[in-house]
C-alpha cells in the first residue's frame, strides 16, 4: 500500500505537468487560431463593459479573431460601435479591415468613468460620428457618467491609430462647432513615382507595426465646418505614413504643412511633427492673419485683446502641452511689434501665458477696440447720441488663463492730437484668476514721465477698474500738437505735473466712466500762454485787433492749476485757474461722464484797461458729440443796451460801456500768490510737486 501511494505521488507531477502542457498547447492553438468560437462572447463582454452596442463582422461573427494574452486583441473585417441612446446617429464608429488592441487596465478605467484609451486601432477605412451636448455629455464617453471638465472636449486617446481613409463628423454644442472632415493617404515615394503601388489596406491591417517599413506615403486631411457664425476650412499635409496618433514617442518627425481659413482669418504652417493630428513635438514657421487678435484667441483658447486687423509671422515649438512662440514680426493695424512667449496648458489651475512683448511702434488706436472703440465687423459703434464706447468687454475671457508678460515698446503713438509719442513704454502685465494688473508702469514723453498702476478686477459681478498715475515735467509745447504758421509761439507751453487716483465699476468703458470716483490734480510750471487766446477769451476786441496786427506774443503763466473731484461719474473742478500778468481766467461747472454732458463756464478778470471790451462769461454746453460754445447773454445785453442809449446822445459816448479799467487780482506772481488764488476759489492748496 505504501508502495502504491508512493507511486501515485510520483505520478502526480507528471500528470499535472501533462495537464498544464495540454492547457498551454490548447491556449497556444487558441491564440494562434484567434479563438473563433469565443469571438461573440468577447463581443458581448465588450458591449457590457462599454455600455454600448459592439459588433465585429456579420451577425454570425465570421472572420472575427480574438486574443487574450497580455491584452485584448481583436481582428475583423468590420467593426461597428453604436451611438448612445440620446443620439440620432445610427452608430458612433464604423471601420473595415480592423485590428484593435485594448489594455485591460484601460478597460477597467473606462468602467470607472475615465477617458477612453485605445492602445492600437488599424483599419482600411474609419468613419466617426462624434457629438457633445450642452450638458457636457458626449458620444465617446463610456461607463459611469462624469461631470464636464471644461470647455475643451476630452476626446478618446490612441497609442496608435493607422487609417488609410478616414471620415469624421463632429458636432460640439458648447463650442457651437460643426465639422466634416476626410483624411486620406496617398503614395508620394520615389517608388510610387516609378509606378510602385502603395501598401494595401489589408497588409496594413494584418501586420500591425509593419507600416514603418512600407513605402512612405503622404497624409492629407481636409475639413470644413462652422463655429458660431464663421465658416472655416482646414488642410493638413504630412510627408510620410505615420500613425495618426502615437503616444509612444518612438516615431520619427515628419514634414507637416497646414493651411487653415476661418472667415477673414488665415493660418499657414510649415515644419515637422511626430504626431500629425495632435501636432505633438511640432516645430516650424507660421504666419497668421485676421480681423482681430481676439478672434485668434477664441480659436486657440487664449485671452487676446480686440484689435485692428493683424498679421503675425515667426517660429513655434510644441512639446506636450507647452507651446513656445517667437514672433519675429507682428503688424496690428499700423503697429509693429515682436515678442517671445511660452504657453503652458497643463499642470496648473489655469493655463499660463508668459514672455516678453516689444517692438518699434504701438499705435494706441490699434488697441482702441479693446476698450470698446468701434471697428467694422468687430466692434459696433456706441448707441446713437453717445460717444463713449458702450460695448461690453469680454470679461469671461479674463478668467480663461493667467499671464505674466513684460512689456517694453520703443514708441507709442497717442494719436493726431499729440505732438510727440511716448518713448519708451515699459510695464509688467499680470493676469491672475481674472485680476489684471499693469504694474511698474513707466512712460517717457516730451521730456517728462508718467508712472503708476492700472488694475481691472473681473471677478465681481460689476468688474472694478482703478488707475493711480503720476506725471511730471511734461513739456506741453511738445506734447500737444500746436501747429502755427509764421513762427508764432505755441498757444500754451510749460512743464505739466500732476497725479490722479480714479476708480470705477462696470462691464464697458461707458459704464466704468459713468460710475467713476476719485480726484485728480495738475499744475503748470514755468508756463506760457498765447496773449491772443487770453484776449479772445475775454472778448477784448481792441487788444485782440492789436495783436492780430502786430503779432501774437506769449504771456507768462504766474499760476496754472486744476483740481478736480469726481463723484458717481460727474467731474467738477474745485479750482481751475490760469493767471497771467494780463488777465486771470477762472473755470467752474461740471462734466457728466454718465450723461455725456458738458456744462462749463469760463470767466476772465482783466488786469489792464481796454477801450473796447465786451467782458462776459463763456459757456461750453451740450453733449460730447455736439458741444456748443456761447456767451452769457445777461452782461452782454446790458452793455449793448447801455451803448445804444448813449449812442442817442453822442456816437463817441457809445464806447463808454466797452471801456474796462481792469482790476488787479490777488497774485504777486509767486507761489504765495498762486496759493491765494486757490484759496479764493475755495479749494485746498495744490502741491508744488506731484509724486
Amino acid at each position: 500500500m505504501n508502495t502504491e501511494a508512493r507511486a501515485r505521488r510520483r505520478r502526480w507531477p507528471w500528470v499535472a505537468g501533462a495537464v498544464l502542457l495540454g492547457l498551454a498547447v490548447l491556449i497556444g492553438l487558441g491564440e494562434a487560431a484567434g479563438w473563433p468560437f469565443l469571438g461573440k462572447p468577447a463581443e458581448r463582454w465588450l458591449a457590457k463593459t462599454l455600455e454600448r452596442r459592439v459588433q465585429f463582422g456579420d451577425e454570425r461573427g465570421d472572420g472575427l479573431r480574438v486574443r487574450f494574452l497580455g491584452s485584448l486583441r481583436l481582428r475583423a473585417p468590420t467593426l461597428e460601435l453604436g451611438a448612445p441612446r440620446w443620439s440620432a446617429d445610427a452608430y458612433m464608429a464604423r471601420a473595415q479591415d480592423v485590428f484593435v488592441r485594448l489594455r485591460y487596465r484601460d478597460l477597467f478605467a473606462v468602467r470607472q468613468g475615465e477617458r477612453m484609451r485605445v492602445d492600437a486601432l488599424e483599419a482600411s477605412t474609419l468613419d466617426l460620428k462624434l457629438e457633445r451636448r450642452n450638458d457636457g455629455t458626449a458620444s465617446w464617453q463610456f461607463g459611469a457618467p462624469k461631470p464636464p471638465s471644461g470647455d475643451r472636449p476630452d476626446l478618446p486617446t490612441f497609442g496608435r491609430l493607422l487609417v488609410r481613409e478616414g471620415r469624421l463628423s463632429y458636432v460640439d454644442a458648447p463650442l457651437e462647432l460643426a465639422l466634416q472632415g476626410r483624411a486620406t493617404l496617398s503614395d508620394s515615394s520615389a517608388q510610387a513615382a516609378a509606378g510602385a503601388s502603395a501598401p494595401s489596406a489589408a497588409t496594413s491591417a494584418s501586420a500591425p507595426g509593419t507600416a514603418a517599413s512600407a513605402p512612405p506615403v503622404g497624409l492629407r486631411l481636409d475639413a470644413t465646418g462652422r463655429q458660431r457664425d464663421t465658416e472655416f476650412s482646414l488642410r493638413l499635409d504630412s510627408g510620410s505614413l505615420l500613425p495618426l496618433f502615437d503616444d509612444s514617442g518612438t516615431t520619427p518627425p515628419v514634414d507637416v504643412h497646414i493651411d487653415a481659413h476661418s472667415g477673414a482669418s488665415r493660418l499657414r504652417f510649415a515644419g515637422t511633427a511626430r504626431d500629425a493630428l495632435r501636432l505633438d513635438r511640432l516645430a516650424g514657421r507660421f504666419d497668421v492673419s485676421g480681423p482681430s487678435l481676439s478672434r485668434l484667441g477664441d480659436v486657440l483658447g487664449v485671452t487676446l485683446p480686440t484689435t485692428e486687423r493683424f498679421a503675425l509671422n515667426g517660429r513655434l515649438r510644441k512639446e506636450a502641452a507647452t507651446w513656445s512662440v517667437l514672433v519675429d514680426d507682428a503688424e496690428v493695424g499700423q503697429s509693429r511689434l515682436r515678442g517671445a512667449f511660452r504657453y503652458e496648458g497643463e499642470r496648473r489651475p489655469r493655463p499660463l501665458l508668459a514672455g516678453r512683448l516689444g517692438g518699434a511702434q504701438l499705435r494706441l488706436a490699434d488697441l482702441a477696440p479693446a476698450v470698446g472703440a468701434p471697428v467694422e465687423g468687430i466692434a459696433p459703434p456706441p448707441r446713437k447720441g453717445r460717444t463713449l464706447p458702450d460695448r461690453e468687454f469680454d470679461i469671461p475671457s479674463l478668467r480663461r488663463m493667467d499671464a505674466n508678460v513684460l512689456v517694453d515698446i520703443a514708441s507709442v503713438d497717442l494719436g493726431s492730437a499729440f505732438g510727440e509719442p511716448m518713448r519708451p513704454l515699459r510695464t509688467h502685465l499680470r493676469l491672475d484668476d481674472g485680476f489684471l494688473q499693469l504694474t511698474d508702469l513707466d512712460v517717457r514723453t516730451s521730456q517728462g514721465r508718467v508712472q503708476g498702476l492700472v488694475t481691472l478686477d473681473s471677478r465681481p459681478a460689476q468688474p472694478l477698474w482703478r488707475a493711480r498715475l503720476g506725471w511730471a515735467d511734461i513739456a506741453l509745447e511738445r506734447f500737444l500738437r500746436q501747429e502755427r504758421t509764421d513762427g508764432k509761439p505755441p498757444y500754451i507751453a510749460g512743464r505739466l505735473a500732476g497725479r490722479a487716483d480714479l476708480r470705477g465699476a462696470g462691464r464697458s468703458t461707458a459704464a466704468m466712466l459713468a460710475s467713476l470716483d476719485g480726484e485728480a490734480v495738475t499744475r503748470l510750471h514755468r508756463g506760457r500762454v498765447s496773449h491772443l487766446v487770453v484776449e479772445l477769451a475775454g472778448i477784448d476786441l481792441a487788444e485782440s485787433l492789436g495783436l492780430f496786427l502786430k503779432g501774437d506774443e506769449p504771456l507768462p503763466v504766474q499760476c496754472g492749476v486744476g483740481q478736480f473731484v469726481v463723484q458717481n461719474g460727474v467731474a467738477r473742478p474745485r479750482v481751475l485757474v490760469v493767471d497771467t500778468p494780463d488777465s486771470t481766467i477762472w473755470v467752474d461747472g461740471q462734466v457728466s461722464l454718465r450723461q455725456e454732458q458738458l456744462d462749463l463756464r469760463a470767466t476772465v478778470a482783466p488786469k489792464d484797461m481796454s477801450p473796447l471790451a465786451l467782458r462776459t462769461p463763456l459757456h461750453v454746453r451740450g453733449t460730447f458729440s455736439e458741444p456748443a460754445v456761447s456767451l452769457e447773454k445777461g452782461p452782454l445785453v446790458r452793455k449793448l443796451a447801455a451803448a445804444g442809449l448813449l449812442a442817442a446822445l453822442s456816437p463817441l459816448a457809445a464806447l463808454l460801456p466797452g471801456i474796462d479799467t481792469g482790476a488787479q487780482a490777488p497774485n504777486d506772481g509767486g507761489e504765495s500768490g498762486c496759493e491765494r488764488l486757490i484759496q479764493l476759489a475755495g479749494a485746498p492748496p495744490a502741491p508744488n510737486r506731484i509724486r
